[in-house]
């Protein structure tokens, strides 16, 4: 098991001069903390002090990032030459960019808030990989993934204290949804979409875009056939192999 995690920030418009172990010690400037990697929010005692630019011109950004990436892997072998390898995977990165700068008057505050950022998660996907008719292209999990979506929407209008009690008529699906979670909504859209092709019921599964747990991953190979007398008469070597992958990936996203 591997757990790896990285944390950074971009401070610009610092004003003092850093000396030994990367601080301006007359002013303790930006602090012992923050040059042996604290991650605390000193943006506004930076200021305050005065470590800080006062021009409003400045326009590079005020930037954060958080990078985790976890793997697991088992191996196991039930008998000579059978093995079973199961593998989990999960990588997350945001990266957070804002603009810190002062006004006119010398006041600080923030402009233009982005988060942005990946997610890829092992995934199975097994149960529905192969439910498709290819002479009429109808896809059960498809169907599944569509009929799901009011009951991800209601969901997700449960847990949000300002959704309210309104309902949206769809004409194309002739049903009513809560206002702000319609059938093409995107949190409602992914959540149906991880329940159907997960083969996983809609009541149950994660609201949200980056579900915590990864799902296992796997790889079986067995290379005691040549064993067998007349197999060994008749090939050298011999391996069987079955492995299985699905990966849940968001190749990017970004939000203010």
């Amino acid at each position: 098991f591997t757990y790896s995690e990285g944390t950074g920030t971009l401070l610009p418009g610092f004003k003092p001069s850093p000396q030994v172990l990367g601080v301006y010690w007359p002013d303790n400037a930006p602090g012992m903390g923050f040059a042996f990697g604290s991650q605390k929010d000193i943006r506004y005692k930076a200021a305050d002090e005065g470590w800080l630019t006062s021009d409003t011109l400045l326009n590079q950004a005020y930037a954060t990032k958080y990078t985790t990436n976890m793997s697991a892997r088992i191996s196991l072998e039930p008998f000579t030459g059978f093995k079973i390898e199961i593998n989990f995977d999960r990588t997350f990165a945001r990266n957070h960019t804002e603009f810190f700068r002062a006004d006119s008057l010398g006041v600080f505050d923030s402009y233009s808030e982005k988060d942005a950022g990946s997610f890829s998660m092992s995934y199975i996907t097994w149960g529905t990989a192969f439910n498709v008719d290819y002479d009429t292209s109808f896809s059960p999990a498809f169907e599944k993934m569509k009929a799901s979506r009011l009951e991800i929407a209601n969901r997700l209008a449960d847990d949000n204290p300002n959704s309210g009690d309104i309902t949206v008529y769809d004409s194309l699906t002739q049903q009513y949804f809560p206002l702000g979670y319609g059938p093409n909504s995107q949190d409602v859209l992914v959540s149906s979409f991880l329940a159907a092709y997960g083969n996983r019921n809609p009541n149950d599964i994660y609201l949200g875009y980056f579900p915590r747990i990864p799902l296992p991953n796997w790889r079986i190979t067995y290379d005691g056939l040549t064993k067998i007398p007349f197999m060994a008469k008749v090939f050298r070597s011999a391996t069987l192999s079955h492995s299985y992958r699905s990966i849940y990936t968001i190749s990017s996203f970004q939000s203010n």
